[in-house]
């Protein structure tokens, strides 16, 4: 093994024969709360292009492909910790929950109370269920990360965050919720706007408690909605619409029809 140094004095291993190559660059450190990385810069045309260290030792060019740290140490270079894995599958490999102050893989619902445990694969996110005990979710977690990421899942048990003895075989269902696609075309955003419309009309004789409670909707999603503090994806937004249609042929039924004025 040698050692680079790098232009602020860090120390990155990397392996004999890789050195001599390796050691003819002057070599920076990139650090951000995901991931820290030793990379140099090339200029190519008018551009200056950044290449990573691990990249360049795994002969890695296609944006498609990553290389993770095996024991999750950037500045561990050598080859045997270095592995080319598809893009997307480093989540796997994710040190703490960035949105929360929980496990990874946790969070917690508050119109519940409950825990829910959560994970994601190739874009999909999938439920794993809501238990009264974060510790409880968070075991979940790991069993689905290192069901679906085998030998580069990082759980919550590997990184220290939780410890637990061997539990018994824990049965996990992999439920994908599909959301639909986002309401951003000009035809859903006529439909978003005159969705949005009848809710406010609906405002003047009901509360949004009450409408809540006659969708199934929490009335303060309906609110934020109906004022565009927030948007729906596709699959609630359809289900909020049919509902809202619903109420207003009932309400207008309710009213009966109008009166004519004679001249």
């Amino acid at each position: 093994m040698k050692i680079i140094y790098a232009f602020n004095g860090e120390e990155i291993f990397v392996d004999n024969e890789d050195y001599p190559y390796l050691n003819q660059f002057a070599w920076s450190v990139k650090y951000n709360n995901y991931y820290t990385s030793a990379y140099r810069t090339e200029r190519i045309g008018d551009r200056q292009k950044m290449i990573l260290m691990q990249r360049e030792i795994m002969g890695v060019i296609s944006d498609k492909q990553v290389v993770i740290h095996r024991n999750g140490e950037w500045f561990d270079n050598q080859k045997k910790n270095l592995i080319v894995i598809k893009k997307g599958e480093q989540n796997a490999r994710r040190k703490k929950n960035y949105s929360s102050k929980l496990y990874k893989g946790v969070h917690f619902n508050k119109r519940t109370r409950k825990y829910i445990a959560a994970i994601s694969k190739n874009g999909r996110k999938y439920y794993l269920g809501s238990f009264d005990k974060a510790e409880e979710a968070a075991i979940q977690y790991d069993v689905a990360a290192n069901k679906l990421s085998g030998k580069i899942a990082r759980t919550n048990k590997d990184l220290g965050i939780i410890r637990y003895k061997a539990k018994k075989k824990v049965q996990i269902k992999l439920e994908f919720r599909i959301k639909g696609h986002q309401m951003d075309s000009p035809e859903d955003r006529k439909r978003v706007k005159q969705l949005r419309s009848k809710i406010l009309k609906l405002r003047t004789e009901y509360t949004y408690p009450i409408i809540g409670k006659m969708v199934g909707i929490r009335y303060q999603e309906i609110y934020r909605f109906a004022i565009g503090d927030r948007g729906l994806r596709s699959i609630a937004f359809e289900k909020l619409e049919k509902a809202i249609y619903k109420i207003t042929t009932v309400s207008r039924k309710r009213r009966g029809p109008k009166r004519q004025v004679q001249g």
